[in-house]
Parts: structure tokens; sequence; C-alpha cells
């Protein structure tokens, strides 16, 4: 049975709900068929150059504007953690990263969280799906938590996320500016700068894990500080 009035949209990657799954993974899933009803598929999307991310773009123009309609909220604040994740993959011909970080509402009623993207140096990093960390310190898909997100009045809330381009390289040497760009159910955005500097050691490191997950043909994730 295809799938073309998701498809038409999004990129389509099937996702497995085995326990054992490590992010990047791609594994085969059963597909139980109830007429036309496709029942325990679990997909994620990551945004492509045909069909962009609208929340990505709804946050660039909020950026772009001069400010003077009040955009961007400052009672809303973000609190990244001091590492960001890199995920080395013998598949992945762009970027992914992992980033935890706590969104804070200062309101005394809740807020609603549309959507999240980053700007790593040049490029953009799409939105790909949320991810938990088990006793194990294994990363596994959380299909549990979906968006919108709702932060309680005078709340905190811990989001973690892959985010992913999937054709461009954005890792480079040199001090790569970045920012995590957050998008409210008010339509204002929430923003937080991190630096993630690259030296030689780093870069011989990045090559040294790309080397290992071609070798095991399975991805490896390594928690790289950043600045903030």
């Amino acid at each position: 049975m295809g799938i073309s009035a998701v498809d038409k949209l999004i990129n389509i990657e099937k996702l497995s709900l085995n326990p054992s799954l490590k992010l990047g993974d791609k594994k085969e899933v059963n597909v139980n068929v109830s007429r036309d009803l496709v029942i325990n598929q679990a997909y994620v999307g990551t945004a492509s150059e045909v069909y962009p991310d609208l929340v990505a773009q709804q946050t660039q123009e909020l950026l772009s504007s001069d400010g003077s309609m009040g955009n961007i909220d400052n009672k809303m604040s973000l609190t990244l953690s001091p590492f960001m994740g890199i995920v080395k993959s013998p598949t992945l011909l762009g970027t992914r990263i992992h980033l935890e970080f706590t969104i804070t509402n200062q309101y005394g009623y809740p807020q609603v969280i549309k959507g999240v993207n980053i700007k790593l140096g040049n490029g953009p990093m799409h939105f790909k799906l949320f991810f938990n960390v088990d006793q194990g310190g294994s990363r596994l898909p959380d299909l549990n938590i979906r968006f919108p997100i709702v932060v309680n009045a005078r709340g905190t809330t811990r989001l973690a996320i892959e985010f992913e381009n999937a054709k461009q390289k954005l890792i480079h040497k040199g001090n790569i500016e970045s920012k995590l760009i957050v998008l409210t159910g008010e339509e204002k955005i929430i923003s937080k700068k991190f630096i993630f500097e690259v030296n030689e050691a780093m870069e011989n490191t990045l090559a040294h894990l790309q080397d290992l997950a071609n070798k095991n043909k399975s991805p490896i994730v390594f928690d790289a500080m950043i600045k903030s």
C-alpha cells in the first residue's frame, strides 16, 4: 500500500520500535493493514530542498523583521546543555546532531511551543525526532513526545532533540557560530546562541569516529562541548 498522501509533503523514513534501535539506524518494520489503514507504523521526516521546513521559514521571517512588532519573547528563555552530540554515520551525507535544552516560561499561564530549528554556522538544521537516554546510556527515539509542547505557567520543560541537514556538511574547522530557535504558539520566537569550536584535535577525533562508523556500519554519537 502506498503512502503518497504523506510522502508528497515530507521525506519518509521508517523507524522500528525495537528497544535496541539506535538513532540513525534504519530498520524495516512490519506493516499491519486493515482496509485503508496502516496500523502500528512510525515515521519521522526531515525537510528536503523541495519541501522546506515551514517552522524554519516562519522563524526566519520573524528574525529578519526589525523587532518593532514584538516578535522576540523576553519572558521565555532557553538553557542549553554544555554538550552537543555529533552523529557520525556510514550512510549520512550531511550533518546530524543531538541537543538537550530546557525552556522556561515566566508567564502566569501555559505557553505552547510549535517547533524548533537550528542554524549551525551558515546552514539550517531541521527537527528530526525527540530522543531519550536510558539507564545504560543508550539514546532511543521517543515517540511519546510530539509538537506542540506545553510549558506550564512559571514552569520549565526539558527537551532532547535530534536535528539533521541530510545533504550539507556543516561541521568544519574553526568556531562555528550557531543559534537554537524556538517558535511559540503566539507567533513569537525564543533563541539562544552557542559556539562549537572545532580545532585540529576535534577534527581528528571526528574523522576517526567516522572511520569507525564506516567500519562497523553503525552510527556513533560523540558529545562535544559547546560554549553558550
